[in-house]
Order: structure tokens, then C-alpha cells, then sequence
């Protein structure tokens, strides 16, 4: 397992120890990552986000031989039951603790930013010349990625692909989030530009 200030992904799976604000108590989390054989300063990046068994590393796994035959280095981060207990600390992004409590959480403790400053930090760390990713989620990781692309800029975000999802947030402020996107203090027209039409 490496740290950020000596992060070097070798060939191969791995892991690393990315630190960050949002991630949980213990400010860091774990990141499981494959990278290919080829050359990885042209390699496509692609975020990869696991279910709800929080199985990251298994999850890695799984996309290794894709990501090997593709020359694409896979990122996949740990959310685990310990920092992220349930489905507002995870699945939802941590916008709004669990029930009953009806507190927002401040914007900085939303765990979809950890998405784009880890890109950020691994882009710098092997030099890619890439300046885009790619998001995907499977089930609770589904979750994630549909609300993080309507609630942040998401502005690295090349393609996205969300899988199998238990349930969808509506693009609809009369509903409370997680269902809808009412109590967030959204404004219409934010919402109308990063949903576009509706």
C-alpha cells in the first residue's frame, strides 16, 4: 500500500492510501487500482465505483482484464462500512445524514469532490497527458455517479455510465433528496444546467 507522496502505480493491481477531507473519519481511504502493461501518460482513466458489499478490491478485479486488453488504468475507491456506515454516507454522497436527523451536509464533506481530486492527484503522479475520466458505478456505485453528475460540474467527467441502480433521485426540488432534490438549497437554474432539458 502506498501514500500519496510516493505514489507510483505499478503494473499490475495495487492499492494506495489517498488522503481527503471528505473521506470519513479518518480523512483517507483506501484505493484499489490496475494498470496495463502500455504506457500510462495516454491511458484513459476510468473511476470505477462498487456496489454496496463495498467489495472494492474484488471489484478491481473484475475490470482488470478489460482495462488490461483496453491500455486503461481503473481506480477504485473504498468506500467502507467503517467511514461510510450507510446509504446517505455512501450511495448518497453524504449530501444529508441518515434519518431522522434532516441536516445537510456541508458542501466540502460531500463525498462526490473525492472523485475529481483523486483523478486530479493521480494525473499528476504519472504524468498523464489526460484531462478527462471516465465514471462508472455498478448498484450502490450507480447511486453515486447519477447523483454526483446532477448535483457537482462533474467538469472532468468524460463519458459516465451508471449500472444497475435500486433507485433514482428525481430531477424534482418538491421532493426531499435522496428521492428528489428539495432541501439542498438548489437553485432552479443550477439545476436546469446540469440536467439540461427535462
Amino acid at each position: 500500500m502506498h501514500r500519496m507522496s510516493d505514489l507510483q502505480l505499478h503494473e499490475g493491481a495495487g492499492s494506495f492510501v489517498f488522503p481527503d477531507n471528505a473521506a470519513g473519519p479518518r480523512r483517507s481511504m483506501r484505493i484499489f487500482y490496475y494498470r496495463p502493461q502500455s504506457c500510462v501518460r495516454d491511458a484513459r482513466v476510468v473511476i470505477a465505483m462498487h456496489g454496496l458489499d463495498r467489495a472494492a478490491a474484488h471489484f478491481r478485479d473484475v475490470l482488470a482484464g478489460q482495462a488490461e486488453r483496453n491500455g486503461q488504468i481503473v481506480l477504485v475507491p473504498e468506500f467502507d462500512m467503517g467511514a461510510f456506515p450507510d446509504v446517505y454516507a455512501y450511495n448518497y454522497g453524504n449530501v444529508k445524514l441518515a434519518p431522522p436527523s434532516l441536516t445537510v451536509m456541508p458542501r466540502s464533506l460531500w463525498t462526490f469532490g473525492i472523485i475529481d481530486r483523486l483523478f486530479q492527484s493521480v494525473r499528476i503522479s504519472i504524468a498523464s497527458n489526460r484531462d478527462t475520466f471516465a465514471l462508472f458505478g455498478n448498484s450502490a456505485g450507480s447511486q453515486f455517479v447519477l447523483r454526483c453528475l446532477t448535483l457537482t460540474p462533474a467538469a472532468a467527467v468524460e463519458m459516465a455510465v451508471a449500472a444497475n441502480a435500486g433507485m433514482y433521485m428525481l430531477p424534482d426540488l418538491a421532493v426531499d433528496y435522496p428521492v428528489g432534490m428539495g432541501g439542498l438549497d438548489v437553485e432552479r437554474c443550477n439545476c436546469a444546467d446540469t440536467l439540461g432539458s427535462v
